[in-house]
This record gives C-alpha cells, structure tokens and sequence, in this order.
C-alpha cells in the first residue's frame, strides 16, 4: 500500500502522530500512496495531537472517501496550521466535507488544494 516511503518509517511517522510526540510538528506524507484507507489511518492518529502544525499529503492517491474523516479531524483541530493536499481527487464531495470543516475550525491558516479534481459544474 505504501510504495513512495518506506513503510517502517511511514508507519512510525504516523504512530508518533498518535502519541503526540511533541518533536513531530511537521508531518510530511508526500508521494506515500495512502489512498483512501491510508488518509483514514493518518486521520485517526491526528484526533488527539496537539503538536502537529503542518501536515503534507501530496500526491497520495486518495479522493473524497478518504478526506472526509481528515476533515472530522480539522473540526477539532487546534495545532495544524498548514495542510497541503495537492495532487488528490478530492473532488467536490471532498470539498464540500472540508468546508464544513473550515467554517468550525479555528486555526488553520494555509490550505493548499492544487490539483484536486475540483468541478463546479
């Protein structure tokens, strides 16, 4: 599942994420191939971080499956800043899941959606 990154290491980036290691402000996941089940695992391990403030998920093959949980995260979040979620398909479900999210969430102040699969029409 996880071609880009090693898998130890992703695996262990994502577990001190869980563990709210406070050395892990910066979680950079771009080109791991999470897909939509790997971004649900990624979401579980933010629920409760307090220290992460800028989390890249770049090309990681994942759509509005997969960001919907990400954006129950972001409801909640105080720490993340930053969130870089260029190269999905998020498409509009995931937009509109992310919005919802935006309008609680109080502290995030760059979002990054280039390349995303996003059409009005």
């Amino acid at each position: 599942q996880f071609s880009k990154m090693d898998a130890v290491d992703l695996r262990d980036r994502i577990e001190r994420a869980r563990f709210n290691d406070p050395r892990l402000t910066e979680l950079n996941l771009f080109g791991s191939h999470l897909g939509d089940e790997g971004l649900s695992e990624v979401a579980r391990a933010l629920k409760e971080n307090t220290v992460v403030d800028t989390l890249t998920l770049c090309r990681n093959n994942f759509g509005s499956a997969g960001i919907v949980e990400l954006a129950e995260v972001l409801k909640s979040s105080t720490s993340l800043l930053h969130l870089n979620l260029s190269g999905n398909a998020i498409g509009l479900g995931g937009m509109e899941a992310l919005k919802a999210a935006l309008k609680v969430n109080q502290t995030l102040r760059r979002l990054d959606l280039n390349s995303n699969n996003i059409d009005t029409a």
